[in-house]
């Protein structure tokens, strides 16, 4: 058997933590918007987020979205 498949007395490897970084939301600029509603919609969401995150849960995001006012069909192509 190789020996990166033996395990010494049954214990299990620990998984190496990499250093965490902060998370940063990409610096793309979106050519279907003006860049005057791209940085309010950053704001936004950034402030939707928290300081330092990216991504935010289905929940959080469901809840922002039906705060928009939007109608139903275009929620449905958001979502």
């Amino acid at each position: 058997m190789a020996a990166s498949f033996r395990t010494a007395g049954g214990a299990k490897p620990t998984p190496s933590a990499a250093p965490r970084q902060p998370n940063k939301v990409p610096n793309i600029r979106l050519s279907f918007i003006t860049a005057q509603d791209q940085a309010k919609f950053e704001t936004l969401f950034k402030s939707a987020v928290g300081d330092g995150q990216t991504t935010m849960s289905g929940e959080k995001a469901r809840d922002l979205l039906l705060r928009s006012r939007l109608d139903g069909d275009s929620l449905s192509h958001i979502w």
